[in-house]
């Protein structure tokens, strides 16, 4: 493993704390380690990344969280369905990868997002590639 940076500790300590944050950091800088650290204290916690580049959801879900262990999807309007909407009910993933357009516009996910079994377990809300975001 790698030994993370200080501003990594501290952006994941405010997640834990559930406190607002903001982090900027260049690419390759390893901006997703603050996300997978509050998973080291509690496995049944969960955190939602609203990424708006479909090819950047997949590569992170694939090799940086499911490669630490951490239970993630992508969604996206070529990945929603009922079945993701009844394994996100279930707490099946840790991490939730969501596009802009799915969490602002989709009825289904809006309102369990409002769900207080949902959110009770939710670590944190991050806006992955802000200035892409308009």
């Amino acid at each position: 493993g790698k030994v993370p940076y200080p501003w990594q500790l501290d952006a994941a300590e405010a997640l834990i704390l559930g406190l607002n944050s903001v982090v900027i950091a260049g690419t390759g800088a390893r901006k997703t380690m603050p996300f997978i650290m509050p998973f080291l204290r509690d496995k049944k916690k969960c955190i939602i990344i609203i990424s708006p580049l479909k090819a950047l959801q997949q590569d992170q879900v694939t090799f940086k969280f499911r490669k630490a262990g951490v239970s993630a999807i992508d969604i996206n309007s070529d990945t929603w369905s009922l079945w993701v909407k009844r394994d996100l009910e279930n707490h099946k993933y840790q991490a939730i990868l969501i596009s802009p357009e799915m969490c602002l516009e989709d009825d289904k996910f809006c309102n369990l997002l409002k769900s207080p079994n949902f959110h009770q377990d939710l670590v944190g809300l991050v806006i992955d590639e802000a200035h892409c975001i308009l």
